[in-house]
């Protein structure tokens, strides 16, 4: 397809909300984003729910009763036929009312390492997938093919493992298979600068992107190595934490709960499992989001067929909510955003340079009472929760533009040290002597599990740079040339500030296992060796290339400076 004729789509697939823009590469400031969304009755919004639910019969009992030692966490290594449950048996976005149980916040579930047990009603959650014969990946495959689905109608023309299971999930909803997955941080800064560009930017100036989403809130530091056209460097590493709005929706219920007593309040979600759902609704379509834009005094949750409790604050099956009683609700999590924003600047001022700005993007971000107190904190003139050009659109999916060459991030600052598992010739007073051998076959004394680190944490990588990983795999047989001959190799991470010389699980994770076949490398290659016994093996010396960008680690294997297949990774983390 010629570039003048390449259409970009961009899916922001948020744990609360999911959004869609597209453009043409060759009309970069044509931005389409969909509005129109199906159940929505005719009302524009930028983004449609992030929730869906499988029609089963109402008048029927569940079939499926989650059990006392069933875990959630277990449907994501369950494997399902993708047509177990037509497509087309979803309900999703604006279809679902607000009185019915429904799956959301599903996303988190692609990161194992979240703690979500606050955030969704695990119970449905369970019910509904194991009723519906899915798993995670493949539910939120359903979802997105509906998404799909809509953007095609409506256009006409149209941890590493989540990333992993991401582009796995993409498959199955049908996307292109020329898919390329950008992290949430990019997007927005990629959008963000382009939005206020060119009225507050300067060369070298140093901006925090704040981008807050219902269940996450990620963090980056950017600085501005060009105008025109627009390029930016990574000054810190990224950071974050489930810190999102969905946070809000525990604290409100917590709140509800303490004002009318634990009991009663267990007894009315149980009896009015609908009205609660509404109640729910409403605080978060009307209170989080008008919260600290207007000089109310008051705001009211309806509460059918709660009784009034005047000393509770229920009156006429409304409870009353004051900005004070507002803000211990809204104060903890906000606290939370600050320390993290408190953190990306001081790494900045750590170095001796000052923010030009932080920016707050998504949906969170553009939470009125959070700019105000981010403002008031930091005492700095933030850029306001929306500006013209940004149209009121969260950022992310604006970043369509990354593609069509306006805006780049030139270089990249990875949240951890990458490297290998090698078995070096032993250095005395470096190898510990408790993990030296002798190997039979080359008549020296290694040592077992030294660290080789590629990259790393907080270095510097320019973007889609080259990271070639050397190493050796040995073969205890030799098959003739184009049979089958794989071999795997593990890709490990550190957190750790200083990345250790040995591979401990304390310091170490694996991050994936690279798995290829050498069955296509000439056998002369190979270098044959001879124990003390007569027994034979083969190394081979390859090259592990990984090509990195912020979202997305690809390999292959080259041997010889030659190029011997795309190698496959199975992510861990």
């Amino acid at each position: 397809m010629c570039d003048e004729n390449r259409l970009i789509i961009a899916i922001d697939f948020g744990t609360t909300y999911t959004g869609v823009a597209a453009v043409y590469s060759g009309s970069p400031e044509a931005i389409e984003v969909i509005k129109n969304w199906p159940g929505g009755n005719g009302i524009s919004s930028d983004k449609v729910p992030t929730q869906f639910t499988y029609k089963v019969d109402a008048q029927k009992p569940s079939m499926h009763k989650p059990q006392q030692n069933e875990q959630l966490l277990d449907l994501l290594t369950i494997t399902t036929s993708s047509s177990s449950m037509p497509r087309k048996n979803i309900r999703w976005g604006y279809e679902v009312s607000p009185i019915e149980q429904k799956i959301s916040c599903i996303k988190l579930f692609l990161d194992r390492g979240q703690q979500v047990s606050g955030f969704v009603e695990q119970e449905v959650l369970l019910t509904q997938l194991r009723e519906a014969n899915r798993d995670i990946e493949s539910a939120i495959a359903d979802f997105l093919s509906k998404v799909h689905e809509h953007t095609l109608e409506t256009l006409t023309i149209f941890s590493d493992k989540a990333k992993d299971a991401m582009k796995r999930i993409a498959k199955q909803a049908g996307l292109s298979d020329k898919l390329r997955l950008v992290s949430e941080p990019e997007a927005a800064a990629v959008h963000t600068f382009k939005a206020i560009q060119p009225n507050m930017l300067r060369l070298n100036d140093v901006f925090v992107v704040c981008d807050a989403g219902g269940g996450t809130v990620d963090l980056i530091s950017y600085t501005i190595t060009s105008i025109k056209p627009l390029k930016v460097v990574e000054t810190t590493v990224g950071s974050g934490g489930l810190r999102g709005a969905q946070m809000l929706n525990v604290n409100f219920e917590e709140h509800v709960k303490k004002r009318i007593g634990e009991a009663k309040f267990k007894q009315y979600k149980t009896d009015k499992p609908k009205s609660w759902r509404i109640a729910l609704d409403n605080f978060e379509d009307s209170v989080k989001r008008w919260f600290g834009t207007v000089s109310m005094t008051e705001f009211e949750i309806p509460l059918h067929g709660m009784e009034d409790n005047m000393d509770a604050g229920i009156e006429d099956g409304c409870l009353i909510l004051t900005v004070d009683q507002l803000k211990s609700i809204f104060d903890p999590i906000v606290a939370n955003v600050i320390a993290l924003v408190e953190h990306q600047v001081s790494k900045v001022r750590d170095q001796g340079r000052k923010v030009a700005a932080i920016m707050c993007v998504g949906g969170w971000g553009q939470s009125a009472y959070l700019y105000t107190r981010l403002k008031s904190h930091f005492k700095t003139e933030l850029p306001p929760p929306y500006t013209p050009r940004r149209r009121k659109w969260p950022s992310r999916n604006n970043a369509a533009v990354t593609d069509t060459g306006h805006a780049s991030i030139e270089i990249m600052q990875p949240l951890n040290a990458y490297g290998v598992r090698i078995n070096p010739q032993s250095i005395q007073g470096t190898h510990p002597a408790h993990s030296k051998y002798y190997d039979d076959y080359d008549k020296s004394w290694r040592t077992k599990g030294v660290m080789n680190w590629y990259i790393r944490k907080g270095e510097a990588v320019a973007a889609e740079r080259e990271i070639i990983v050397d190493g050796r795999t040995d073969f205890d047989h030799l098959p003739q040339l184009n049979v089958p001959l794989d071999f795997d190799m593990e890709l490990l991470a550190s957190s750790l500030e200083e990345a250790p010389l040995m591979c401990h699980k304390a310091s170490t994770l694996r991050v994936c296992t690279v798995s290829a076949d050498a069955a296509a490398v000439p056998r002369h290659l190979f270098i044959q060796q001879t124990n003390s016994t007569g027994q034979k093996r083969w190394n081979l010396i390859i090259a592990l290339v990984m090509k990195i960008d912020s979202a997305n680690i690809e390999f292959e294997i080259r041997v010889a400076g030659e190029t011997y297949g795309v190698a496959h990774a199975s992510f861990d983390h």
